[in-house]
């Protein structure tokens, strides 16, 4: 799997990469405003060099090794009450993301139980590293009482900032679409984002599924 995640690459940022790595021209995108060779070089890092070659490659040997030791769910046990409410909204979140998100324009069409056994059991994905992720923050906060007094903290200002954004009752418009993001599609994007932002567009929310209390459910 190292050997895979060390071959790791995109053919669109391939096909551009010599080119865009001597580009002084300035760009805005998702990723901000400068010019497209710096933007590059810190996209290259972050993807091909920070997360394929050092964290993920880690996060595999570590739990090759030290695998067994790690929780896998958190204990039924009173005192764990805010790590179980982490551990059900990590799941449903990575599972509602996958769906709603990484899915868009994909041929699998996959159902949330095929999502669901993919995440549980995949090796080497990226269901698997937030698989890890997870069993990696279980397994200190239920070892650790200052971290698992943490979360409480974490989830009480998660409340009341989310509740603030959701007060202005503006929609949050995804940064996706089937292929992938082209210049003109950014400046679109953006575009949108800063007019709904500002109150100058008038929109119609029509929901892409249905929030329910196992996850999103598409319509």
């Amino acid at each position: 799997m190292i050997r895979q995640l060390f071959k790791r690459t995109d053919s669109v940022f391939e096909q551009h990469k010599k080119s865009n790595l001597k580009s002084d021209i300035e760009i805005e995108t998702v990723y901000g405003k400068e010019k497209v060779k710096t933007q590059t070089n810190r996209f290259h890092f972050a993807h091909f060099i920070l997360k394929y070659k050092i964290m993920l490659p880690l996060f595999w040997v570590f739990h090759k090794i030290f695998g067994k030791k790690m929780i896998k769910t958190t204990p039924d046990l009173v005192q764990f009450k805010y790590i179980k409410m982490f551990e059900r909204v990590f799941d449903k979140t990575v599972i509602d993301w996958i769906h709603t998100y990484l899915d868009i324009g994909s041929k699998k069409n996959r159902t949330r139980e095929e999502i669901q056994k993919y995440y549980e059991t995949n090796i080497g994905s990226t269901g698997h590293c937030l698989r890890l992720m997870k069993e990696t923050m279980l397994t200190i906060t239920t070892n650790d009482d200052a971290y698992m007094e943490f979360l409480p903290f974490f989830f009480h200002n998660i409340y009341f900032e989310m509740e603030k954004d959701l007060k202005e009752n503006k929609p949050h418009l995804l940064h996706t679409m089937g292929t992938s993001m082209t210049t003109q599609m950014e400046k679109l994007y953006l575009s949108i984002t800063q007019q709904i932002k500002e109150g100058k567009l008038k929109y119609e929310i029509k929901p892409c599924g249905i929030q329910t209390k196992n996850g999103i459910k598409k319509l």
